[in-house]
């Protein structure tokens, strides 16, 4: 399905197989498109889908029809946000889908998405609670998260009455780990940061750099913890909208952008996850790599901290990553309590099919869990 799947993203003609026409294969299509989230995009290329059934090109169409009545709600709501922080002093930088939405693809809407992920420095975290507030937007969870102060995000949802929910993912590092935090440094990536204009007159996006390291990284840790679809999470580093965004990313690099990005995946201990997620592109969107980079990326060590981090098997190497990279032990032993009592809503979105009961089971179910993989790891 994947590779019937990619073909028209390369402008390609896509054959439905005659022999998949059971009810069971069509919903394993539907499921497997909602995974990848390039309905958009297909649609706007329905020439090239030859003999798709009509009831699976009807749910792509109204898929693409809901997205884009989200998103023109979307995106005032999102540079009111942006205007207002300006308009205090503070300077917030779009990160991942609504930055690529409209630095990169021609209708935003067909950048399949839940939310946006806007990044601020820590030191305006207060003031831009205050103003999400004023806003009308209303915080989710706990105050930092489901893993306490180690946890660097938090969401924020409005909704107005009979509105479907707009949620923004606030950051103040560029990703969730301290063991990442060298990776991509969150003050410097809002310096570096580069004019979003298409979304609003002082919204900004990382540079194309930084925004393909970030793109890589995400991905990996997808790979490993899951993504969320539909009703169970799904392990699979080749989601085709990834190697959507990966080719727009790598297409605006000029040469010397090229060099940097070797040089700084190899400096901060990326460089194979970096080339993993360049070879997904390049397999299904014919993404062109420069052979010098590929093999400087290819060239570097693969043993380092941030790749061991992230390619780490099961959740207690994380953690204990996590911990070692804390700045007091005060710092990790809120950690350890946040790790064994995270938020309820974390919970709930990590065993789905246990959301209706009450949150004590879901903590035992957590605690059984941790002690399994304890013990699986002392006996190896």
């Amino acid at each position: 399905m994947d590779a019937i799947f990619a073909a028209p993203l390369r402008r390609e003609a896509a054959l439905w197989p005659t022999d998949w026409s059971d009810p069971t294969d069509l919903e394993a299509a539907r499921r497997r498109l909602l995974y990848h989230g390039i309905g958009g995009l297909l649609i706007e290329r329905r020439e090239l889908l030859e003999g798709w059934p009509d009831a699976l090109l009807e749910d792509l169409r109204n898929e693409s029809l809901a997205r884009a009545m989200w998103e023109l709600r979307h995106k005032p709501l999102i540079a009111e946000v942006v205007e207002a922080l300006h308009d205090a002093g503070i300077r917030s930088v779009l990160l991942k889908g609504t930055a690529l939405a409209y630095a990169h693809y021609a209708n935003p809407a067909q950048r399949f998405r839940g939310d946006t992920d806007l990044l601020i420095s820590e030191r305006d975290l207060v003031q831009t609670r205050q103003i999400l507030a004023m806003l009308g937007w209303t915080r989710q969870g706990h105050t930092h998260g489901p893993f306490g102060d180690m946890h660097y995000q938090e969401t924020w949802r409005y909704r107005a009455p009979t509105v479907v929910a707009h949620d923004i993912d606030l950051h103040w590092e560029v990703t969730n780990s301290r063991a990442l935090r060298e990776v991509l440094d969150a003050d410097q990536v809002i310096a570096d940061a580069i004019a979003l204009p298409t979304l609003s007159p002082h919204a900004y996006r990382a540079e194309p750099v930084a925004a393909l390291i970030h793109s890589a990284v995400n991905q990996a840790e997808h790979a490993r913890s899951g993504y969320f679809s539909i009703d169970r999470f799904e392990h699979d580093p080749n989601r085709l909208l990834w190697a959507v965004d990966i080719d727009f990313l790598a297409r605006e690099l000029t040469l010397p952008q090229w060099d940097a990005f070797a040089g700084r995946c190899i400096a901060v201990g990326v460089a194979s996850v970096c080339l993993d997620a360049l070879a997904i592109a390049e397999m299904r969107i014919g993404t062109i790599v420069d052979p010098s980079v590929r093999e400087r990326l290819r060239d570097a060590p693969r043993d380092t901290p941030a790749t061991r981090f992230l390619k780490a098997n099961g959740d207690l190497k994380r953690a204990v990553a996590d911990l070692r990279a804390a700045s007091s032990w005060s710092a990790r032993l809120r950690y350890i309590f946040s790790r064994a009592f995270p938020a309820p809503a974390h919970l709930r979105a990590k065993y789905p099919a246990l959301a209706h009961c009450p949150i004590a089971l879901l903590y035992a179910r957590r605690q059984f869990a941790a002690f399994s993989r304890l013990l699986k790891c002392t006996s190896g």
